[in-house]
Parts: C-alpha cells; sequence; structure tokens
C-alpha cells in the first residue's frame, strides 16, 4: 500500500498483481535494503520510462546477477564499454550499491554467526 500511495507502482486492479507490478515489487524488495522509497520512485520511473517494463526488468535482473557475481568473485566492475546510455550506467551503479551492501553483510557483518 505505500508502494502504491506514493506512486511507486500502480494500484492492482480488484486486489490483483499482473506482471508489471510484480516485477516491480521484486526491483523494490531488492533496491529499498539501500534506497529510500523516494529514490526508488525515481529512479524506477526513469528507468521504465526510458523502455518496456519487461525489457527494463530482464536488463535489472542481469545488471544485478552481474554486479553479484562479480562483487562475490573478487573481481572489479569496471565499466568499459563507452556507449552506455545514463539509464544502463545508473542501472549498474544502482545495483553494484544492492551487491556490495550484500556482501558486506554476508562476509563481514555475520561471520561469526
Amino acid at each position: 500500500n505505500n508502494y502504491v500511495k506514493q506512486g511507486v507502482i500502480e494500484a492492482p486492479v480488484k486486489k490483483k498483481y499482473n506482471r508489471r507490478h510484480l516485477s516491480c515489487l521484486f526491483a523494490i524488495c531488492i533496491l529499498k535494503q539501500v534506497y529510500s522509497i523516494s529514490d526508488i520512485n525515481t529512479l524506477m520511473k526513469s528507468y521504465i520510462d526510458s523502455d518496456s517494463i519487461e525489457k527494463s526488468y530482464n536488463s535489472f535482473c542481469e545488471e544485478l546477477e552481474n554486479a553479484i557475481n562479480i562483487t562475490f568473485s573478487g573481481k572489479e566492475n569496471i565499466v568499459v564499454n563507452a556507449n552506455l546510455s545514463q539509464d544502463m550506467y545508473v542501472l549498474k551503479n544502482v545495483v553494484q550499491s544492492f551487491a556490495s551492501k550484500l556482501y558486506v553483510q554476508i562476509v563481514y557483518l555475520n561471520k561469526d554467526k
């Protein structure tokens, strides 16, 4: 309800969520670990507006997986492609911020648990 009230996602129709809702909720669950609802709203609106929801979701998942793999393998996440759009560059950095936080939580903060 908070995400609907703040305009981050559209209201469900007759309490039913569609693929768009679910893909947005997945991204929100990941991003809320690092960003405020207001920031998530800004990030999602600009990214989804630049492409279809399906392409945006697939790109998000692909970049998230890459960022997590790179972070946990100890490699540096260096963006080599100078032809990246600003939206894609921002996406890479957004998911990298989550991957970095996840790494610190798992490897350092929870190492004794």
